[in-house]
């Protein structure tokens, strides 16, 4: 309760208000328009009962998304787990309602402060990528006037070219999108993503699986630049569906949200703990994951993971499996999500401080002091093993241009006797000067 009063006391709620009588509807806003409908007495209980009598049970794709290998189960997704169970419960009811296209949840046996549902709702969207017809703002609810309580959220729902749209004075959607649209939608994701695990074999280990999806991702989506200019001015999205996992897998171009949402989708149904992280890059927000890997947790961002050089373009994977002391040096970690200046939900995400399977540690040459023999050839053997055409060195100390020049120069004869098993070397190398490594394209032979 005190959080809900918190919440209607700030000045962008307060804007909307407007008090008609005492068994009418009132109105206020989060960012964009959330709606409060106010009044416990009976003529909204009647119309409340009529929502949810209108709504029915919607007609389920035939093609489902496979369940490889061991997906990680409903309730064992992050947000889920991390909610007591009590707010369990209204997260189940929210995933009932998306399944079948109710726009109306209903809390009236259940009256929840409105910071709180908000965190429960935005803990879902998280956890279940698949969901992407949810507008993942919530615009409307209904409240109990003398509690100030949620008794009740209006969802709205879109597809490639619509949204619902909810009329505040009727209670009415004037605009609603068609339940068959979005059921063809998911076929043709599912068949996506089904198409894309195809790749996967069961005797891959959890690194192998994991490099699969980020490879797939790096040859396969693009960074929607123009989309990303409209979000940062503030346009309003004519196709929103391009800013999640429909937009990365099916139209192959997206930004930061839809690159992680389609990774976390694969790595959850391949069987991998996966949740996103919040925070900033370059000084805009911004959307990578956190993924388990034999029991540590590691940052891995899978948005633009490409090296354009003058001849070709390579995948980047000096942020593949990165410990926070190695991501920090160009992401800032805020683990939430903003709903507006004044209101966030907050994650308690955890830290990730392991190096086993951090790229760097297992992958990558440490470029410093004496040559080590045998780190280069388990080095080369791991990248053969593991299909990647990508020889990194970690330089230590900001390294400069004719650092790295001298250090290939002075090891380039060890380098190709130990390589030449496996691959052939180009002659040339490209230095990463802002992570302080380099890397040689490598031939498999």
């Amino acid at each position: 309760m005190t959080n809900s009063r918190h919440l209607l006391s700030r000045k962008v709620l307060a804007l909307l208000i407007i008090i008609i009588t005492a068994t009418s509807f009132s109105a206020c806003s989060i960012g964009d328009t959330l709606t409060k409908f106010a009044s416990s007495l009976s003529p909204q209980n009647r119309f409340l009962d009529r929502l949810v009598r209108e709504q029915n049970l919607a007609e389920q794709p035939d093609v489902q998304i496979t369940d490889a290998l061991s997906p990680v189960s409903y309730d064992s997704k992050y947000g889920y787990r991390s909610l007591d169970s009590e707010y369990k419960e209204i997260y189940d009811r929210i995933h009932i309602a998306v399944l079948n296209y109710h726009r109306y949840v209903d809390l009236r046996d259940q009256p929840t402060p409105i910071n709180d549902f908000l965190r429960i709702f935005y803990y879902y969207i998280d956890d279940h990528p698949e969901a992407f017809w949810v507008n993942p703002h919530i615009e409307n609810f209904y409240y109990d006037k003398s509690e100030e309580m949620s008794i009740g959220v209006i969802l709205q729902y879109m597809t490639s070219d619509a949204t619902d749209r909810f009329n505040s004075v009727t209670g009415e959607m004037d605009n609603k999108v068609a339940d068959s649209e979005i059921t063809s939608m998911r076929e043709a994701f599912n068949t996506k993503v089904n198409q894309i695990l195809e790749a996967i074999s069961p005797n891959d280990d959890d690194l192998m699986r994991e490099l699969k999806i980020f490879n797939y991702i790096a040859n396969n989506v693009k960074y929607d630049d123009d989309l990303a200019a409209e979000i940062k001015q503030g346009i309003t999205i004519d196709r929103p569906v391009r800013q999640n996992a429909y937009g990365a897998a099916i139209e192959s171009t997206t930004v930061c949200s839809g690159f992680s949402k389609l990774f976390l989708l694969l790595t959850n149904t391949l069987g991998l703990e996966c949740l996103t992280q919040y925070g900033k890059l370059e000084g805009e927000g911004h959307q990578w994951n956190i993924i388990s890997i034999n029991g540590d947790y590691y940052n891995i961002d899978v948005t633009e993971p490409i090296l354009t050089t003058p001849d070709k373009t390579y995948v980047n994977y000096t942020l593949f499996n990165s410990p926070d002391s190695v991501i920090t040096k160009t992401h800032s970690i805020k683990p939430a999500y903003l709903i507006d200046s004044d209101f966030q939900v907050s994650y308690n995400t955890p830290a990730c401080t392991a190096t086993t399977d951090s790229f760097e540690s297992f992958f990558a040459i440490k470029a410093s002091g004496a040559f080590n023999h045998r780190d280069f050839q388990q080095k080369i053997e791991r990248l053969y093993t593991y299909n990647i055409s990508e020889l990194y060195f970690k330089f230590p100390n900001d390294p400069t241009q004719s650092t790295v020049q001298n250090y290939f120069d002075n090891n380039a004869h060890q380098f190709e006797s130990l390589v030449s098993r496996y691959f052939t070397m180009d002659n040339s190398y490209y230095f990463l000067e802002q992570t302080g490594s380099a890397f040689i394209k490598l031939n498999r032979k």
